[in-house]
This record gives C-alpha cells, sequence and structure tokens, in this order.
C-alpha cells in the first residue's frame, strides 16, 4: 500500500502552497489547501496504486482534513520551503493543482462530499455534527473500480437506471 515514495503529509502540504503561489499568484486559503491534499492521495492511489502519505485525514463537516496540516497552516509552518518529495509525488501534486486549484474552495467541499471514503466515514452523522472519524483509506483503492461520469457529474453507479452487476444485487 505505502511503499518507498510514502511521504510526510506536512511536505506535501508545503509543495502544494508554493506551487500554488507560483501558478496563481496568490496565498491558498486553508479550505482549499486541505482538499487538494485528500485529491493527492486519491490521485496517487488512482495512477500508482500506492499511498502520497500514510497520515490519516479526518471526515469533517466540511470534508477531509488533516489535523497535521491544520496545525501547520495555523502556526505557518507549511510556509517553509523545505520538503523532500520525490519526482514522480510532485509531478502527481502538480496535476492535481492544475486540475482542481482553479475551483473554489466551496465547490472542492462539494467534491470532496460526493466522495464515498468521506460518505462512510460520516455515516450516521447530521450535516453540520462534527466528527473525529478517519476515512478509511482503503474505500479510496475501492473507488479505482468505479467508474466518474464527467458530464452528469456522478459515478455510473449513482445513476438511478444503474443495474449493477450480479454483485450488486
Amino acid at each position: 500500500m505505502g511503499g518507498d515514495t510514502v511521504e510526510k503529509i506536512i511536505e506535501v502540504a508545503r509543495f502544494i502552497v508554493k506551487r500554488y503561489k507560483e501558478m496563481y499568484s496568490e496565498n491558498i486559503d486553508e479550505i482549499k489547501l486541505q482538499k487538494l491534499i485528500y485529491f493527492t492521495q486519491k490521485e496517487s492511489i488512482l495512477y500508482t496504486g500506492n499511498l502520497l502519505f500514510i497520515e490519516k485525514m479526518k471526515a469533517w463537516r466540511l470534508g477531509p482534513v488533516s489535523i497535521k496540516v491544520r496545525n501547520g497552516y495555523r502556526n505557518r509552518s507549511v510556509n517553509k520551503q523545505n520538503y523532500n518529495l520525490k519526482t514522480f509525488n510532485k509531478y502527481i501534486i502538480n496535476n492535481v493543482i492544475i486540475k482542481y486549484g482553479l475551483y473554489s474552495s466551496s465547490k472542492l467541499i462539494n467534491l470532496t462530499h460526493k466522495e464515498r471514503a468521506w460518505k462512510l466515514a460520516r455515516k450516521g452523522l447530521l450535516e453540520n455534527e462534527r466528527s473525529v472519524n478517519n476515512i478509511d483509506v482503503n474505500l479510496i483503492f475501492d473507488e479505482k473500480e468505479r467508474l466518474y461520469d464527467t458530464y452528469w457529474d456522478m459515478y455510473c453507479d449513482e445513476f438511478n437506471d444503474h443495474k449493477g452487476d450480479e454483485n450488486d444485487r
């Protein structure tokens, strides 16, 4: 699951902060940073079959949150320029920033709220209820198998007329 390509989440955050500023000439807000970190984990799993980082993310009401990154954002340690990331991981992170960086924080919240892993971590909670539940990365691995329809902005198995296969019944 991990391997020798696993990074420290705070270094991923530092790289995102730096690259976002270089690409868009503005500072990234914490909500956007947290969502981009989640999507870097997801993209790493999708493209490499490996975790980008092993630190857990919480299923907060506004989407996935890393406590380490939250603390780092608040004490400004994410603004430090020191990180030691593998070249391919930088490629994945850059692609995530390009793919999602222009979205508003509220749009990114909405996108993460569609993620099965986040939904299941919040199962049984009210919409605005606080949560300390971790997001199960194994569910993100399972997402590799689901087809996403970008036109309709939903997974194919979420369509009302989806029949599924024999195992779904």
